[in-house]
């Protein structure tokens, strides 16, 4: 049976928004609980965002996402598989706090977390294959495909 906090995991119960790399709180101040749908207890607090701290992560992803265009395929992959890797590294407390969060059953919270690490490691391995194609165009030209990732 599961205790109504799990045992190891490393969280803590307040959180802030995470924007532009660092922990900010909320432009309203204010908060939601999340509660153990089984037994009511409160599991964590979390930040009650607005439109404001939608704009601000917004225009921090923008910018990141210009800088990140230039990341080679091999450190896009290498980056995936180190979120896999955090993340299996957790699997357990991870599906723990699916089930007291939502109340889903312990096998399919890990389902859920092991589908997301399969997804990461198959985008950290579909990274580094990307291809452009160069393709004959008129009077001995070429034509080439540039992929260029949107964030």
């Amino acid at each position: 049976m599961f205790s109504a906090t799990p045992r190891s995991i490393r969280m803590t119960t307040e959180f802030s928004h995470y924007i532009d790399g660092e922990a900010v709180t909320s432009e309203s101040n204010k908060s939601r609980t999340a509660t153990n749908p089984a037994n009511g207890k409160t599991i964590v607090h979390v930040p009650d965002g607005t439109r404001e701290d939608a704009r601000r992560a917004a225009a921090a992803a923008a910018r990141h996402a210009e800088e990140f265009k230039t990341t080679t395929i091999q450190k896009r992959g290498s980056l995936l598989q180190s979120v896999a890797d955090a993340i299996e590294s957790e699997r357990d407390d991870l599906a723990e706090w699916l089930t007291i969060d939502q109340g889903k059953p312990i096998r399919e919270a890990k389902g859920e977390v092991d589908g997301a690490i399969a997804n990461l490691l198959h985008m950290a391995e579909a990274a580094t294959q990307m291809e452009s194609e160069v393709l004959p165009g008129e009077h001995g030209t070429h034509q080439y495909t540039k992929l260029e990732p949107h964030g």
